[in-house]
Order: structure tokens, then C-alpha cells, then sequence
């Protein structure tokens, strides 16, 4: 589902911005 990877793709790069900002 094309979604489906949006949402997961958009998932991922707010751990990564989340991740950024813990370190």
C-alpha cells in the first residue's frame, strides 16, 4: 500500500529528527 509507506517513511524521519535533537 502506497500509504502505507508514506506513513512509514514520515515515521522515520521524525525518529530521526527526535533522535537528532536526544543527542
Amino acid at each position: 500500500n502506497h500509504f502505507y509507506g508514506l506513513v512509514k517513511g514520515k515515521k522515520a524521519q521524525i525518529n530521526a529528527l527526535a533522535g537528532r535533537k536526544l543527542n
